[in-house]
């Protein structure tokens, strides 16, 4: 029988994964020169099934540190796994693997060439 809650498992393991996440990352700071003007955010979590992999989505401001953010992430990966298996109770704690988020940038395209079409009406 199929469930009418609007949300399935994967999807709170999803949530849990990305609130976790972010509780993380806040505890460490990319290390930069500039790291006070660095905003590291995840958008979203997309974790396989069998709960092995997990695909975490993110953002970088300003866009130029996106490089140095993602070689920060991968080298968190393995002890942030090793903390999740510590706070939260699942089968297996996914192996992380962060990308990312184009989304967020294309977004930021789109407004800005609406806004110059709107200008010239």
């Amino acid at each position: 029988m199929k469930s009418n809650q609007p949300f399935n498992r994967l999807d709170k393991v999803n949530s849990l994964l990305l609130r976790e996440l972010d509780s993380l990352s806040q505890r460490e700071r990319i290390e930069q020169k500039n790291k006070d003007d660095i905003i590291l955010s995840f958008t979203k979590v997309e974790t396989s099934g069998d709960l092995q992999h997990a695909r975490v989505f993110f953002t970088v401001m300003p866009e130029k540190f996106r490089g140095d953010a993602k070689k920060f992430l991968n080298g968190k990966a393995r002890g942030w796994q090793k903390s999740l298996g510590q706070k939260i109770t699942l089968k297996y704690i996914p192996k992380l693997q962060f990308i990312y988020d184009e989304g967020q940038q294309n977004a930021m395209a789109v407004e800005e060439i609406l806004s110059k079409i709107d200008k010239e009406r």
